[in-house]
């Protein structure tokens, strides 16, 4: 899993300079297009890093803490997402 992270945070490094220099190609003939391209496109590689890395934490937590067994849902909870039983109704 780390060798996974590690590599989208690497890809993550090196198309962020790639994407700026194509946003400065584009900016000299429609500027307005190229500053939006490039920061919705900037921010769409980091958001998938921070994905990428708040996924890793949780793998790792569950690791050293162990998985937990979830809660019974409160009686009032709809039926439709209650958890299934094996017996017939």
């Amino acid at each position: 899993m780390a060798a996974a992270y590690s590599a989208v945070v690497a890809a993550t490094v090196l198309l962020g300079p790639a994407v700026v220099a194509v946003a400065a190609r584009i900016g000299r003939h429609h500027p307005g297009l190229a500053a939006w391209g490039g920061t919705l496109t900037l921010l769409g590689l980091f958001a998938r890093a921070f994905h990428a890395g708040a996924g890793h934490l949780a793998f790792q937590l569950v690791r050293s803490s162990g998985p937990a067994v979830p809660p019974r849902p409160p009686a009032w909870w709809p039926r439709a997402t209650a958890p299934t039983t094996s017996s017939a109704r």
